[in-house]
């Protein structure tokens, strides 16, 4: 016994450890006792534990299990082994299988969820369809599985079930836009249109979309809808687009055109539009000009009626007391013959106008025209009106202009051309006959002209020896001079020239053709020729010095004759001095000819200069080589060297000492003259000399050439 603190006994301290009693109170108590409060060793032994402690029971008996307060209670009758509280079973009897929730039950309940027992009767081993195992026990699948193994985790779906993608089995009737019949494995495997398929679902494709990839992704849409982005949208909001095919767009408004992708319109050129536009332009422009020229004609014509009818005169026969003589066929006219200029001989070369009414006896109206029988190259018709239209029982004043071109006579037959406006246009030819005699004129008729054989020949024509009106005559013809402008003009212009002459010492112009392919020019007819061809053809001998003398005289009065009408000729040489006699005592001997190149000094060229191809290098004055300006002192000259050949009756500049003419021109424009001149006598020479002075102002006129040749002819 150990003393209290009070000094008493206490058997209870007797179980405290040794040296574990500290005033009085036990710290520490052996084996199954432990202190209290007061210090006394309390005995603490757990009912069924196992295996306890001074706290308390550290594992209890089977069948118990360790309470907080570390206490063993029973476990529930079911369970075998517990823990924590009674019915949270551990280990169930042999008759007994252990569920899920810890809960022991009898295997007589696994009868008709269990299809087989465990070997040792602690459960089932395999559960009946519709029900899984729960622990050892079977318990029922949810409503949507035929088979589970776990409440909500179906394996195999039941009847109006498929499994989804998540594995939950879903009710068909969910399924919207499925194509045929929906398996409980695989669910839908075709959707409807506008459905697509996603997760063995249909899920409906985006507004307006027929067919889909997802809900976002559209491959046809409806009607009137174009896919752009693959949305579909509709062609209304596509600036531009007016139609759609193939949800594209497939018409764009007036001058847009449609991408590839068929998704917009964009503004470009229209070139076929532009080319109907062009062309419609062209045809209103086509039409504008057809209009004008409608209304042009329209309008000119109608000017053209009035001022016809300021020429013209349509008069009603019935009116008129005009007597009218019928030609038949409803045709009938004042006169049958026109005689030109009343009797009198008309002026060659000028228009006669004469009067004629011819009128339409019949209903129907008539176009009639005037015209000569045949084309006639001597004279030419014209009518005013040309032609014109006449009504039944009216007439018309015709105007008919003449131009007789040559001295002729003519008596011709005119034809009235009519013909009806109706169906059959039948065409009616009447005539009447139309005479005149022509005044004499230098324009000749070439039927009055008889060739006879040629006699000589050049660059510019054919002479002929020919008759005109019993005259001997020569007929030079140009070679093709109507071919040729510049020749035409200088032929008119020498017989213009002719025609004035009227000397005897100018060669006699009897006139000339202007018909065409007839042209030629008839003058007197000189038997002998020039004198350059006497002096090819005869010695001077057989030409005595008082012709050659006479030669001089007629030519120098033939040059003063033109001089004195203000006429120069430009060139003097033998060549252009005929010799019509070899007899010196006639008055003339020869005469000037050749005017094609002479000019009216006084009334066109008061300065003239140098003109290529005018007058023969021999014969050309100093002023006229150095293309200086000349007038009448440049014939003096050129008569000049044809007086010094002419008495010489030799060449002034022969070729052996002149081979080229422009050593000629050298040799003049220097000053020189031909040393032949030495062989003439004085009073001849002296003539020659003043007429060939270098400068024209020192030259003597024509007028004392003829003079001082005449003094010397009086000597001989």
């Amino acid at each position: 016994m150990i003393k209290d603190q009070n000094g008493k006994c206490n058997n209870n301290i007797e179980y405290c450890l040794n040296k574990s009693y500290v005033n009085g109170k036990c710290v520490e108590c052996l084996n199954t006792y432990s202190p209290n409060l007061k210090g006394e060793c309390i005995n603490t032994k757990i009912e069924y534990c196992e295996e306890q402690n001074t706290y308390g029971c550290k594992r209890c008996k089977e069948g118990y299990y360790l309470t907080k307060d570390m206490k063993c209670l029973k476990c529930d009758d079911k369970c075998e082994t517990c823990y924590g509280t009674s019915t949270y079973c551990m280990s169930c009897s042999n008759d007994k299988y252990l569920r899920n929730d810890k809960t022991c039950q009898s295997n007589e309940e696994l009868n008709g969820t269990c299809l087989r027992i465990l070997a040792d009767g602690s459960g089932c081993g395999i559960c009946h369809k519709g029900y899984y195992r729960n622990g050892k026990g079977c318990s029922k699948c949810e409503k949507e599985c035929l088979t589970c193994n776990q409440k909500d985790k179906c394996i195999i779906c039941g009847e109006g079930y498929f499994m989804s993608s998540t594995g939950i089995c879903k009710s068909t009737t969910t399924i919207k836009g499925c194509k045929g019949e929906i398996d409980k494995e695989y669910g839908c495997r075709e959707c409807l249109t506008g459905y697509y398929l996603i997760n063995k679902e249909c899920s409906k494709c985006g507004n307006k979309c027929m067919t889909c990839l997802n809900e976002k992704e559209c491959n046809k849409c409806e009607e009137e809808y174009i896919i752009i982005n693959k949305e579909c949208i509709h062609y209304s909001n596509i600036n531009k687009c007016k139609e759609t095919k193939n949800n594209k767009c497939s018409k764009c408004s007036f001058w847009y055109g449609i991408n590839e992708e068929g998704t917009k319109c964009n503004k470009e050129i229209v070139w076929w539009m532009i080319m109907i536009i062009i062309i419609i332009i062209l045809i209103i422009i086509i039409i504008i000009i057809i209009i004008i020229i409608i209304m042009i004609n329209y309008i000119i014509k109608r000017k053209e009626k009035k001022e016809q009818e300021k020429t013209t005169t349509i008069f009603k026969i019935s009116q008129s007391n005009i007597k009218f003589i019928s030609l038949g066929d409803g045709i009938i006219t004042n006169k049958k013959e026109i005689e030109i200029g009343e009797g009198e001989k008309i002026e060659v070369n000028k228009e006669i106008r004469e009067l004629i009414c011819i009128g339409n006896e019949n209903k129907e109206k008539k176009k009639i025209q005037i015209s000569s029988k045949e084309e006639n190259e001597k004279y030419s018709i014209r009518t005013n009106p040309n032609i014109i239209t006449i009504e039944g029982g009216y007439a018309c004043e015709f105007e008919i202009f003449i131009t007789i071109k040559c001295t002729t006579k003519i008596k011709e037959q005119m034809m009235i051309i009519s013909k009806t406006l109706n169906k059959t246009q039948e065409e009616i030819i009447k005539s009447i006959s139309i005479k005149g005699e022509t005044q004499i004129s230098t324009r000749l008729d070439p039927d009055e002209i008889k060739e006879e054989h040629k006699i000589g020949e050049g660059s510019f024509g054919i002479v002929y020896i020919g008759e005109f009106r019993g005259n001997q005559v020569a007929i030079k013809k140009m070679k093709q001079i109507d071919k040729d402008e510049d020749k035409m003009k200088e032929f008119e212009k020498e017989v213009m020239m002719l025609d004035k002459f009227r000397s005897e010492y100018i060669i006699h112009f009897y006139g000339a053709v202007f018909i065409p392919n007839k042209i030629c020019m008839i003058t007197e007819y000189a038997k002998y020729g020039s004198i350059q061809d006497l002096i090819n053809k005869r010695t001077n001998t057989e030409i005595p010095k008082k012709l050659r003398i006479k030669f001089m005289l007629d030519g120098a009065k033939g040059i003063s004759y033109l001089h004195s009408n203000g006429i120069l000729h430009r060139d003097i040489k033998p060549d252009n001095f005929l010799v019509v006699s070899i007899d010196d005592n006639i008055g003339v001997n020869c005469k000037l000819t050749d005017f094609g190149s002479s000019r009216n000094i006084n009334m066109m060229m008061t300065n003239m200069t140098f003109t290529k191809g005018i007058g023969s290098p021999i014969y050309m004055a100093p002023e006229v080589l150095n293309r200086e300006h000349y007038k009448m002192p440049s014939d003096v000259y050129s008569y000049s060297i044809t007086m010094l050949q002419i008495i010489t009756w030799e060449d002034p500049f022969p070729k052996t000492e002149f081979k080229f003419p422009w050593k000629i021109a050298e040799f003049i424009s220097t000053g020189k003259r031909p040393p032949i001149i030495q062989e003439v006598k004085e009073d001849i020479k002296e003539i020659i000399e003043k007429t060939w002075k270098q400068e024209p102002k020192e030259r003597i006129r024509i007028e004392e050439v003829v003079k001082m040749l005449e003094i010397i002819k009086n000597k001989e």
